[in-house]
């Protein structure tokens, strides 16, 4: 049975009934984790596609933390729950008498709930160019890390690598000096390995297959196994995405152009989209910021330049 709606982007409910250890192995097996309850709806969402049953869900006892290592803090325990009859009560039931929560002893017998699996290890070995066209052709695209819980998520799909790194959806910006994931957005979430963030053109992030699974920059034509979202990563978990990000730029040798003009304008901003668009970056949103004044663009003074201790971009 199958969540309908929106809810089908995150979980998928199991009717074959499992000890919750079994539940929580089948699910890192064959999908990504047990399912996380991280708010009232998602609650509500479960409890009406559990249809009268009890269900395991991804709690457990170890200060009650989550299995895939996610932070929520929201909780739905009934009246006196936990109450950890006899000191082996350390798995978390969703009751269907009372619509709340229950610890229960591990070996119960119960359905479960699975995230629905959104990721997929390829194991073919492939530059990071060839890797991001293989998953936009068949999936959706590279994996975008904007969470912890999607981190943890794909520490444990590259645990299963043939390489000894894997290809994320990271990338280096060399006109705008920044790493960005390829769903458009600049890399807000970091794992990155000690001395391993090397900010260079033509370089592209990977997580490790063994050791911590941090990220290490790596030139884009190394071939390695890639990791593929089958969905938006948006739809699955709170992503952040929507930030904006204010990049302020020099051009050079516009003596003889009219930075007034429209149509210059016009030129400069498809060229910058150009080059986004080059390096991985189709979805990022462009759009001038005017100064106080009215003007997008003003004439650097000669004292401003002596200032300037370091070279600007190039677009």
């Amino acid at each position: 049975s199958i969540f309908t709606g929106d809810a089908a982007q995150k979980y998928i409910l199991f009717k074959e009934n499992k000890s919750w250890t079994e539940a929580q192995r089948y699910c890192r097996e064959n999908h990504i984790d047990l399912a996380s309850v991280r708010n009232q709806t998602e609650n509500q969402e479960i409890l009406s596609a559990a249809a009268g049953q009890w269900v395991w869900i991804g709690l457990f006892r170890e200060s009650w933390k989550w299995s895939d290592q996610g932070t929520s803090s929201y909780r739905n325990w009934n009246s006196g729950q936990p109450n950890n009859f006899y000191g082996q009560e350390n798995c978390a039931v969703i009751w269907t008498n009372s619509w709340m929560w229950n610890d229960l002893q591990c070996g119960g017998i119960f359905p479960f709930f699975c995230y629905k699996d959104n990721l997929i290890l390829v194991q073919e070995n492939k530059s990071w160019g060839e890797a991001l066209s293989y998953c936009r052709q068949h999936y959706v695209d590279l994996v975008s890390v904007p969470t912890e819980q999607v981190q943890n998520w794909v520490k444990r799909r590259a645990q299963s690598a043939s390489t000894a790194h894997v290809w994320l959806g990271l990338r280096y910006s060399c006109a705008l000096h920044f790493w960005f994931w390829v769903r458009g957005k600049k890399a807000g979430t970091r794992n990155w390995a000690p001395g391993k963030e090397t900010g260079k053109c033509g370089h592209t992030g990977a997580v490790e297959s063994g050791a911590g699974q941090q990220w290490v920059s790596l030139p884009e034509t190394e071939k390695l196994n890639f990791i593929c979202s089958k969905h938006g990563i948006k739809d699955i978990c709170d992503s952040g995405y929507g930030k904006k990000l204010l990049v302020q730029m020099e051009l050079t040798d516009t003596a003889l152009l009219n930075m007034r003009d429209p149509a210059v304008r016009r030129a400069v901003f498809q060229k910058i989209e150009k080059k986004l668009k080059e390096q991985g970056m189709p979805e990022f949103k462009l759009r001038w910021r005017r100064q106080p004044n009215g003007e997008i663009f003003y004439q650097k003074k000669e004292d401003e330049e002596k200032k300037e201790g370091c070279k600007k971009p190039e677009v």
